[in-house]
């Protein structure tokens, strides 16, 4: 009998953290896919949700904020909600646990819940030339280390752009 106790409730245990790391998964992947998308919907994350977990989830919510990736500040505090610029999403959802056999003696059905944050972080690269020499570093090498006092790598044929070559004939 204890036994079978025992193993009930590690059962519960396994199937409980099963499922949250699944639904945290998925809110992982949709807070990605929207920002990626620019479609901000609690009806489209709420969807790529379900079609990752494969069942229905609730409370589904949608924030949109600002995120500061200031290391100096407390990992809680980098998002703000409903601020501007809006740079980045915050989605939480729910979804209920799957019960073995102790849910009820336990005080009902269990519930699942997830939260995920993701930031658009802007970037800008500039190509020019023909790649057969490539300068590493941002900003032309920070425009050829204020003309031409330049530490940089400077490599005479950019053999990544060659190799990735699309030739039509």
């Amino acid at each position: 009998m204890v036994l079978s106790l025992l193993t009930a409730v590690v059962m519960n245990q396994v199937s409980y953290y099963t499922a949250k790391r699944k639904l945290q998964s998925a809110v992982n992947m949709a807070a990605l896919m929207v920002m990626q998308s620019g479609v901000i919907t609690v009806a489209n994350a709420k969807a790529l949700i379900e079609d990752q977990v494969r069942q229905p989830v609730t409370d589904v919510t949608v924030t949109r904020g600002s995120y500061s990736a200031d290391a100096s500040l407390p990992a809680a505090d980098r998002f703000k909600p409903n601020a501007t610029p809006a740079n980045a999403v915050q989605i939480t959802a729910r979804m209920p646990g799957d019960t073995v056999m102790l849910a009820g003696m336990m005080g009902g059905a269990l519930e699942i819940g997830a939260s995920a944050r993701a930031a658009r972080r802007t970037t800008a690269s500039v190509v020019v030339g023909s790649r057969l020499v490539r300068v590493e570093g941002g900003l032309s090498a920070a425009l050829l280390d204020a003309t031409l006092g330049y530490k940089g790598k400077l490599t005479v044929m950019d053999y990544n752009a060659l190799a990735s070559a699309n030739v039509d004939a």
